[in-house]
């Protein structure tokens, strides 16, 4: 590939830095893979009222220690303060903000292509668009048409997201879905370019034969009932199996870790089953190591189904874990052969998925072996590069046109 110095990005996100949700790494992932592959990355960003907020001084250290990365060469990190309180944390004033440190930056580092994966950017993409920047949303959602979906609602999200994409999405330069299957719905409606490009993960290890007698099933991500996290319990709690434990890393904030603490107690899995809370990436990779079996329940909605791309399997992967996933589209693109799947929602199904793997070395260790291979097909150098070279296209295209 040629040197890539002529991608000059603004990549301009809501988050929180740092953050307690999975799109915190994401972006980490992201914006250092882009820098990898030879951009220069403004890395836009918004000040954080998390606890561990105020141990860092400089937004680098974020990226080292709450997610684990070495700070490639040509990327910078701005965080705009932004206090959690209305109307300050309002986010038309944010982007706003952002616009005015765009007008700098473009002039002391000539940045000539900007993206957000914010479906509230795109008003202000355009705008930056018609400014004579390459305007791109790296889309993790599909809002173009509510009717396709069975899980629309009422909020305004619901009212302001499908006109958003349909205003402004044919204005922009490109799409950049994370999927194949979420692509198809876009290509269905526009006619701006279109590529998917998987997100993944940022190294492999091989599998660890000694892990199968951790007898540890393990869980990554939100405990809220969404992506399934409440099957997690029951069908534990009918495996019915004292020598097998249980861990759940993760939780957004401490109302969610005590309500899933509450039920463990309800449950009688008290000793078995243990909460950590949000871990920092690296904490989080030292506690999968001890993992046997890891689960990912998805239920069957239609963000699951064509949408998500979730964190929580390229950490499992990652790490060579045997999967247990809900047989969905969007999975099966990302995970191929390296899961055992089961019926979305059928906790007696997830039951025996988990006492079939605890109980089978030999198939055990077949899918372990299986998951490293899928593993190194999905890693984040992949995704920056093919942005990049995406980028470089959409700059030339542009460049033709009149």
């Amino acid at each position: 590939m040629p040197a890539s110095t002529d991608i000059r990005l603004a990549y301009v996100s809501q988050i929180r830095w740092p953050s307690e949700i999975p799109a915190g790494p994401f972006n980490a992932n992201f914006v250092t893979a882009i820098a990898r592959a030879g951009a220069e990355v403004d890395f836009i960003v918004r000040s954080s009222n998390h606890p561990r907020a105020k141990d860092y001084t400089d937004p680098l250290d974020v990226l080292r220690r709450e997610y684990g990365h070495d700070v490639p060469h040509g990327l910078r990190i701005h965080v705009i303060p932004t206090p959690g309180w209305q109307p300050a944390s309002d986010p038309w004033l944010y982007f706003t903000r952002a616009g005015w440190l765009l007008k700098r930056l473009r002039r002391e580092h000539s940045v000539n292509c900007v993206m957000s994966r914010d479906t509230r950017a795109l008003p202000h993409l355009a705008r930056w668009r018609k400014r004579g920047l390459v305007a791109v949303h790296d889309t993790h959602n599909f809002y173009m048409d509510p009717a396709a979906r069975d899980d629309t609602g009422t909020g305004r999200k619901w009212k302001e997201y499908p006109r958003f994409e349909r205003s402004f999405l044919p204005q922009l330069d490109g799409v950049l879905p994370l999927l194949e299957v979420q692509a198809e719905w876009y290509r269905k409606q526009l006619t701006v370019p279109v590529r998917a490009i998987h997100p993944g993960l940022n190294e492999t290890h091989p599998p660890d034969p000694s892990r199968f007698d951790h007898k540890t099933v393990g869980y990554v991500g939100t405990l809220s009932g969404i992506k399934g996290s409440m099957d997690v319990l029951e069908a534990f709690q009918a495996l019915d199996r004292d020598d097998v434990k249980l861990v759940l890393i993760g939780g957004r904030g401490q109302a969610e870790t005590d309500s899933m603490r509450q039920r463990i107690e309800s449950l009688g899995l008290t000793g078995r089953a243990e909460v950590t809370g949000w871990l920092p990436v690296p904490e989080m990779a030292a506690r999968l190591k001890q993992v046997s079996v890891a689960l990912l329940p998805l239920t069957g909605t239609f963000y699951n189904r064509y949408l998500t791309a979730p964190s929580k399997l390229f950490d499992y992967l990652s790490q060579a874990v045997p999967v247990i996933a809900s047989d969905l589209p969007a999975v099966r693109e990302l995970a191929g052969d390296a899961a055992l799947y089961v019926k979305p929602g059928d906790r007696t199904e997830l039951t025996a998925a988990m006492a079939k793997l605890l109980g089978d070395r030999e198939q055990y260790n077949r899918l372990a072996q299986t998951a490293h291979k899928q593993a190194q097909t999905l890693h984040w150098d992949r995704r920056g590069e093919g942005t990049v070279e995406f980028l470089r296209e959409l700059l030339a295209r542009r460049a033709r046109t009149p």
